[in-house]
């Protein structure tokens, strides 16, 4: 037993010292290689070279000099990329790839920085030239800077005074920039960022960090409070959305944010804290009253959004919601746009959508008659994105009386509003006719993910009512491919006596199914007839939809042609992309 170990032994060297010495020999004529004036063997002999990893280590002052004398771009890439592969072992080349760091070309930049990173505990000295870089606009670049100074194991204190210097010196574009990377790092920037915190220069930007992280840089309530003293109204706006962002554990901190709503010259900061004091949840009864005071702003931004916070903070005095209500339905139907959204947001807002002020915000509205006043609000519900919804949803399950414009938000979301398909569906049997086309509508503004309505929709299209059997072939045509099964009740509606209805059946068949040959034909006479149709958007979707079809659509230049002296100026838009998209399509 004893032999055959010893055998084993003494084959496992054999095998291991022919291993390391065909490497050698290898790596001898990779060097040889290196050193050749033939650009493209020297970028294999760098690539070999990286698949030995630490076995090139002998190859080490070669790539250094490779780095540093090199002019191809790409060479220096590839050495950089070996001496990272090689690992510890390449700390001689600390110096060259420091150089490096300062190429113009980014990506040699991050390479160098890979490679540091790499080299690790002996790439130390390399810090002060990779913090500097925390701020490059290249998120490549920057996120090798962040990988190496994690590998190198710097300490956080000799980092962190670099890092306010980068911060207080870097062009705002930069330190903008850079603000995603270091967030990236989570809880363990959060000391270095409450340190830039105290830096005059370097505040703002360490605001901006924290307002990223949010709840995560809790411990940085104490450096944000401080800074509510700022001279710069700036710092003092991002201090109070960074407190808004950490949220409920920056509750102590309300007493002197308050005092910002109060007291602070510039309006800006002022909606900051009003902003803020909603977020945090701090509904003490002298912070409710300082927002009650603000609902009798002259700024109407100011006080909707106070009105949001204390909605949100559900204020308990009736006295403070009711007016806080009133505030919030006078701003939903302001002609500024900034103050409709900021009204909207009170309705979208998932605290206290289903609570007694979303009900009282509803029999508000209900009592409007304008309709001016009712798309203002629309406009502004659809601002705040897919949030509002369920509103509208609710809006039509209990066929409220809004019912109408809960649509209309509908359609200005488009696909953001696939949730409200199957309401919009049961909506189509609404005894309301204009209700049902506007369903329609908006089931084509949803567009291929309102497919679940086809079969109603295709139903719909024998409907006595003219209006709803064209919304019906709109909506069908949004849909598109979806919609297959539309084509055969689509095909008799060609047959019409009405050239409208002819109009809308091609145009919704050439939607779902333009691979047709036939109804291309049947269609281009149609459709160039439709570009004199009265109404403006028939002419104008006639138009782009005969550019769409190319070659196809050739003998409707004529039409097309006449239709660029049309009155409408979007017509003649249309018109001209139209006959150029036909000729360019002609010429291929």
């Amino acid at each position: 037993m004893r032999m055959i170990k010893s055998l084993l032994a003494l084959t496992i060297a054999v095998v291991v010292t022919s291993t390391v010495c065909a490497q050698s020999s290898d790596i001898s004529e990779l060097v040889k290689s290196l050193k050749s004036s033939d650009v493209k063997a020297r970028l294999s002999a760098c690539k070999q070279l990286a698949d030995l990893g630490p076995g090139a280590a002998e190859a080490v002052p070669v790539l250094v000099q490779t780095l540093e004398q090199a002019q191809d771009v790409e060479l220096l890439k590839s050495a950089a990329l070996a001496l990272a592969a090689v690992g510890p072992q390449a700390r001689e080349a600390v110096p060259a790839l420091v150089k490096s760091l300062k190429s113009k070309d980014s990506k040699l930049a991050a390479y160098a920085a890979y490679a540091l990173g790499r080299i690790g505990k002996s790439s130390a000295q390399a810090t002060p030239a990779l913090v500097k870089l925390a701020t490059a606009r290249d998120p490549v670049l920057r996120r090798a800077i962040r990988d190496a100074l994690k590998n190198i194991g710097v300490p956080r204190q000799v980092i962190r005074p670099l890092l306010i210097q980068a911060l207080k010196t870097a062009d705002p574009a930069d330190a903008a920039a850079a603000l995603a990377t270091l967030t990236e790092r989570g809880e363990e920037i959060v000391p270095d960022l409450c340190d830039a915190m105290e830096d005059k220069a370097a505040c703002y930007w360490a605001c901006l960090a924290v307002a990223e992280l949010g709840p995560k840089a809790k411990a940085a309530v104490p450096h944000l409070a401080k800074l509510l003293d700022s001279d710069q109204p700036e710092v003092r706006l991002q201090a109070l959305m960074a407190l808004a962002s950490i949220g409920p554990a920056a509750k102590d901190v309300a007493p002197a944010i308050a005092q910002r709503l109060a007291d602070d010259k510039f309006e800006s900061v002022q909606y900051a804290a009003a902003y803020a004091l909603g977020s945090i949840g701090n509904s003490s009864e002298t912070i409710l009253n300082q927002l009650a005071g603000a609902l009798d702003s002259k700024d109407m931004f100011l006080s909707v959004t106070a009105a949001w916070a204390i909605l949100k903070l559900n204020d308990p005095s009736d006295e403070h919601r009711t007016k806080a209500v009133a505030v919030t339905l006078k701003g939903l139907q302001s002609d500024i746009v900034a103050v409709r959204n900021a009204a909207a947001r009170s309705l979208v807002d998932e605290e206290f959508s289903k609570g007694a002020a979303r009900t009282a915000i509803h029999k508000a509205l209900e009592g409007i008659d304008d309709p001016h006043k009712l798309m203002q609000i629309v406009d502004g519900l659809a601002a705040a994105g897919p949030k509002v919804v369920p509103a509208c949803i609710q809006s039509l399950r209990q066929r409220l009386k809004l019912r109408y414009y809960a649509i209309q938000v509908l359609i200005k979301l488009g696909a953001a509003a696939v949730d409200a398909v199957p309401v919009l569906i049961e909506t189509l049997d609404d005894s309301d006719p204009a209700i049902v086309r506007e369903a329609e509508f908006a089931l084509g503004a949803i567009g291929a993910k309102a497919a679940a309505a086809t079969e109603k929709l295709v139903k719909k299209l024998d409907d006595e009512s003219p209006e709803i059997r064209n919304a019906a072939c709109y909506a069908l045509g949004k849909i598109g491919p979806p919609a297959k099964a539309a084509l055969p009740r689509l095909a008799k509606m060609m047959q019409s006596d009405n050239a409208f209805t002819r109009l809308a059946a091609v145009w919704a068949s050439l939607k779902i199914d333009s691979s047709d040959p036939s109804l291309v034909k049947r269609a281009v006479p149609l459709m160039a007839a439709g570009l004199t149709d009265v109404r403006e958007h028939v002419r104008v979707e006639m138009a782009y939809e005969l550019g769409e079809l190319g070659q196809a659509a050739q003998p409707a230049i004529k039409a097309l042609k006449k239709a660029l002296t049309d009155s409408s100026p979007a017509v003649r838009v249309a018109a001209a992309a139209a006959i150029e998209q036909i000729e360019a399509a002609s010429k291929q």
